[in-house]
């Protein structure tokens, strides 16, 4: 089986509602341990206060009874005694305040995370298949076996030290190449010199249908700084420096990246060549390719 019709397979549609029901779940299980580590700290301080500011108090009072020039050694062994353990009440309140207010800060972040990807996936799911990006196949025997190839530029690049796309780069793009840079990472390291690089190139035609659909869908993923992207199987691609091949019946994916959803990439479309547009690549393309290939 072709490894783009086994990404398909990987392909999930779950339930919306069970989605948005389990990212409710998970809030509400963050606010409660909040609740908990509130309740805790105010027991926390209502002890420290009830065991060290009375006794605060009481070496205070102590202190204004020690008005003897010969109590002076007292008196300052009082007052070290009053400082040592204001401090200790100083240092005790601030990281039990610390530690609340780093759990409300994370409880608020998490909280916010889990509320956007669901808001996301409730609103793709009933429209597009999910792919989880980390079950892609993207390598076989540490050499390119998927290629992502973003549909604003024709090719994709590797070095030792990055994945290259000929498009301007937004913040949602540097994001998922890092993603990918995790699963290439094997691919890479076997770059020998900084400079060395291989780029991949889609150079045949995209069928209208295809086209049409790409344009109808686009809207859903850049209109929040997402973009799409073509899955291609590397066979199906023009390597740099390598002879030219144009295989038959590898139809490339299409599928979207949502930037609230940064672990999974959304199923669009995928090539259908009509018998046309197969006879137009291998008889009039690939003369072409041939003669202009590295």
């Amino acid at each position: 089986m072709p490894v783009i019709e086994q990404i398909t397979l990987l392909a999930q549609q779950p339930d919306a509602s069970t989605t948005e029901q389990s990212a409710k779940k998970e809030v509400s299980r963050l606010q409660k341990e909040l609740a908990i580590l509130e309740e805790e700290t105010a027991q926390a301080l209502s002890a420290l206060e009830a065991e060290c500011c009375q006794e605060i108090l009481r070496l205070e009072g102590i202190a204004e009874t020690l008005d003897s020039p010969l109590e002076r050694a007292a008196l300052k062994k009082v007052k070290r005694k009053t400082s040592s353990l204001k401090s200790q009440v100083k240092k005790r309140t601030n990281e039990l305040t610390s530690k609340l207010n780093g759990k409300r800060g994370s409880v608020t972040r998490l909280s916010t995370e889990i509320t956007r990807v669901s808001e996301a996936m409730v609103e793709l799911l009933p429209k597009y298949p999910r792919i989880e990006i980390k079950k892609i196949p993207w390598l076989k025997d540490n050499k390119p076996q998927i290629v992502p190839i973003n549909i604003m530029g024709p090719s994709c690049s590797f070095n030792r030290y990055n994945i290259l796309w000929p498009v301007s780069i937004n913040w949602v793009m540097n994001n998922f190449l890092k993603i990918l840079k995790n699963h290439f990472k094997p691919y890479m390291d076997t770059f020998q010199e900084r400079f060395d690089e291989t780029k991949y190139s889609f150079v045949g035609m995209v069928p209208t249908k295809t086209k049409e659909v790409m344009n109808r869908t686009e809207c859903d993923f850049t209109q929040v700084g997402g973009f799409l992207l073509m899955l291609a199987d590397s066979d199906t691609l023009k390597i740099q420096r390598r002879k030219f091949v144009i295989p038959e019946n590898l139809d490339p994916l299409i599928v979207g990246y949502h930037p609230d959803t940064p672990n999974d990439l959304w199923l669009i479309a995928a090539f259908d060549m009509t018998p046309v547009e197969t006879l137009i690549v291998n008889k009039a393309l690939k003369p072409f390719h041939e003669q202009n290939a590295d």
